[in-house]
């Protein structure tokens, strides 16, 4: 459960903070990497728990950005493999190639048939990956770039709950500092009085 703050009579619900998921992500394991940072990072206060539920939200983020890139390179696979089929294939024209590359996926003996024509060139299944990851090239690209600024953002937000701790830390000091000064000078008083 998202912590929640009371003040002055109104409650601020922190699950304000968290991200939107998508139909196959799971709010459990939005919990546990959300319990996890809680309990790695031991927030002190309303502030540090916002940095650490936007960091959830960063994290989840990036997430989604990888499994993006898997994702856009297997959705090429059947395309790239296609092409290559009727590319190297003397029998097969587009629509024999398009045939054979579905049948790929659930077939073993399509499978062991690509696995022969490809042979033939002195190439193997990675020609595949290779040729549908080229396919989506641009896609992967910009996928790259958002991946590097939420890793950016990411770090930032990692330096700013430090610079605010120390910020925090320094406060504390000068408090604890001045409480004692006080102290001193008012037992200093307190003797020098008859």
């Amino acid at each position: 459960m998202t912590p929640r703050y009371a003040r002055k009579g109104s409650v601020m619900d922190l699950g304000f903070f968290d991200p939107p998921l998508l139909p196959n992500e799971s709010r459990h394991d939005l919990a546990c990497l959300r319990r996890a940072l809680m309990q790695n990072i031991q927030p002190v206060g309303i502030l540090e728990e916002i940095f650490v539920l936007e960091l959830v939200g960063h994290l989840l983020e990036m997430q989604r950005l990888a499994r993006s890139r898997t994702l856009l390179i297997n959705l090429a696979i059947e395309n790239a493999l296609r092409r290559l089929i009727v590319r190297i294939s003397d029998d097969l024209d587009e629509e024999g190639g398009a045939a054979l590359a579905r049948a790929w996926f659930t077939e073993s003996a399509a499978k062991r048939e690509v696995s022969k024509l490809l042979a033939g060139v002195k190439l193997d299944e990675e020609a595949i990956i290779a040729r549908a990851t080229m396919d989506v090239f641009e896609d992967l690209q910009r996928l790259d770039r958002m991946l590097s600024l939420r890793q950016a953002r990411r770090e930032k937000l990692l330096r700013s709950l430090v610079e605010f701790r120390k910020s925090f830390a320094a406060q504390v000091q000068l408090a604890v500092a001045r409480a004692q000064d006080r102290l001193l000078l008012e037992t200093t008083v307190a003797q020098a009085e008859p």
